[in-house]
């Protein structure tokens, strides 16, 4: 097991890594049909695990956030993560970076689409290194929706850059949310909403791409199937992704979250 593991770290010497931690796209708004009930804001309990994709392991994550719409247009959120992760063996439990983001948003043509653009920063709160970089990331982002009949179409853009990249820990192991210095991401999501007796069902699909500005250029892409289901003011939220490309962050990542729409009526 030993000469195994040396192994390991030897090869980790040949193998590009990038610093861990960036949540992505995964917490930037979207918004509800036009036909729904405006809420006042939202409270969320997520939960993501993903698989490493280049060492034996992966990490959980359990998000605690929301936000609140204190204006027709703004939205002011965030969310703080518990995480375990497995290594090589070993396993850490704790904080991880905690995300905070403003929105602003118009609903254009009668509210048949909306527009919008945020600021996202991801906060250095990570209680071991492990489990968060040491250094600020920003990730100013737009974003638009269109509804056609019962069919949506989302699509969200952002530049993810790390402040105080010379702080990037390379380290072996498994990363948790890794990303590089300068990066461009971008996210597609499909989705056809239908009544059911149990509520508004919406499957769908997204695909996720991230091109990396940083030296090697790597260019990861996953797809994978979302479904989503409102009744009254709760929502239940799934999507599952798996890497299409030779650049890879996740081996596979499946997530699941549960919201509570304030002001919605029950």
């Amino acid at each position: 097991m030993n000469a195994l593991r040396n192994i390991a770290l030897s090869l980790a010497l040949s193998i590009p890594s990038v610093a861990g931690a960036s949540c992505g796209l995964d917490h930037c708004p979207m918004d509800a049909a036009p036909s729904a009930a405006k809420v006042r804001g939202e409270l969320k309990l997520t939960s993501r695990l993903t698989d490493a994709p280049l060492w034996p392991g992966g990490y959980g994550e359990l998000f605690l956030g929301g936000h609140v719409a204190p204006g027709k247009h703004l939205k002011l959120g965030g969310a703080t993560p518990l995480i375990a992760r497995s290594s090589l063996g070993e396993r850490q439990i704790g904080i991880g970076n905690t995300i905070l983001y403003a929105d602003l948003g118009r609903a254009l043509g009668e509210g048949a689409a909306v527009v919008a653009a945020g600021l996202q920063a991801e906060l250095p709160t990570a209680s071991d290194e492990a489990l968060g970089d040491r250094h600020l990331v920003v990730m100013p982002y737009a974003r638009a929706q269109g509804w056609l009949g019962p069919a949506d179409l989302a699509v969200q853009v952002a530049w993810g850059q790390a402040v105080g990249a010379e702080a990037h820990r390379h380290g072996i192991g498994v990363e948790v949310n890794p990303h590089d210095a300068q990066e461009l991401l971008a996210r597609a999501e499909l989705g056809v909403t239908r009544d059911a007796a149990w509520g508004a069902l919406r499957p769908g699909a997204r695909v996720d791409l991230i091109k990396s500005f940083d030296e090697g250029g790597q260019l990861p892409v996953t797809v994978g199937p979302v479904v989503g289901l409102t009744r009254g003011r709760w929502a239940l939220n799934a999507a599952g992704a798996l890497p299409v490309t030779r650049d890879r962050r996740v081996g596979w990542r499946v997530g699941l979250g549960l919201t509570a729409r304030l002001g919605a009526p029950a």
